[in-house]
């Protein structure tokens, strides 16, 4: 068998020798491969950093950011850190409050690795490629809340406090994560989802009892409007019964003095009647006689004493 290949041209058969083509496509096949592999991308959201034989090569400049980079091929490699907003669920967590009551909470925390954090991230608290990062922000994040809501009671988690509980929750998470991975705590979302059956009955209790107390002070509150009513009405009426005495007394003192008046004119009256009559009887010894026959009854005494006067009579001639 022969190694030269054949193949027509022309109509003219020719023969080529096999082995210098094989070593010339390996050899181009190989450099395609090297210089392939001394290119490599970094995309938007994320960074790299070059390593050599299990070193990182120049750390102190930072991650690689977004872009064509070249390094050298077959001796070097590159690791990838995604960078972008992530929002990490943590899904339906349970914890204890204060007054040992078990809620369950379904936690949403969004977070950003910064350029800082990069080499922490790969090299000294996760594996390379981001393989153990979440589990650890799992479990830190689920331990810092359960310890924020076992410094609350159950009514203050679920009550008017909850969003300065969730505000807590956001710093104390801020705060670790940045220690322990240098990452950055965008936002944290937080809801109820599951709260004891004692608490649901000790709530419904407490609103029929908010209820009653609130009909009660209703009900308190119109017996004091128709307290007030019926005082104004009965200090009316005894100010109309005190103005109609004060009436009636003053009409009483005005008809008294009237009568007075009166009494005081007719004897005025009467006395200046009588003294203008004596000045008459002084004066006129007819009308005297006229006064006596006025004061006669016409009868004569029944009975005559030696002493006793006799009345005067007056007898025509």
């Amino acid at each position: 068998m022969s190694d030269r290949p054949l193949f027509n041209l022309a109509g003219i058969t020719h023969s080529v020798p096999l082995r210098p083509v094989l070593i010339t496509a390996g050899a181009a096949i190989g450099l395609f491969t090297i210089a392939g592999s001394a290119v490599f991308s970094v995309k938007p959201n994320e960074r790299a950093f070059v390593t050599q034989f299990g070193r990182v090569l120049d750390a102190q400049r930072g991650p690689i950011g977004p872009g064509l980079h070249f390094k050298l091929p077959l001796v070097t490699s590159v690791d990838r850190l995604p960078v972008s907003i992530d929002v990490l669920d943590l899904g339906n967590t349970e914890a204890f409050t204060k007054d040992a009551q078990r809620i369950t909470l379904h936690i949403t925390v969004t977070t950003q690795v910064p350029d800082s954090a990069v080499y922490h991230l790969l090299y000294e608290v996760g594996g390379v490629g981001n393989v153990d990062l979440e589990r650890n922000y799992r479990t830190v994040i689920a331990d810092r809340v359960r310890t924020v809501v076992g410094r609350h009671e159950i009514n203050e988690v679920a009550g008017a406090e909850r969003q300065a509980i969730i505000d807590e929750v956001r710093a104390v998470l801020s705060r670790d994560l940045a220690e322990l991975f240098g990452i950055k705590v965008d936002s944290v979302q937080s809801a109820l989802v599951g709260m004891p059956p004692t608490y649901t009955q000790a709530i419904e209790a407490a609103m029929q009892a908010r209820t009653q107390r609130q009909a009660a002070e209703q009900n308190q509150a119109r017996a004091r409007v128709e307290a007030e009513t019926a005082k104004v009405r009965a200090a009316g009426e005894a100010d109309a019964a005190i103005e109609a005495a004060r009436g009636e007394s003053q009409s009483r003192v005005l008809r008294a003095q009237s009568e007075a008046q009166a009494i005081r004119l007719k004897g005025q009256a009467e006395a200046d009647a009588a003294q203008i009559m004596a000045k008459a009887l002084e004066t006129n010894q007819n009308l005297v006689s006229l006064r006596i026959a006025e004061k006669w009854n016409g009868v004569l005494p029944q009975n005559m004493y030696g002493s006793a006067p006799l009345p005067l009579l007056s007898l025509p001639k």
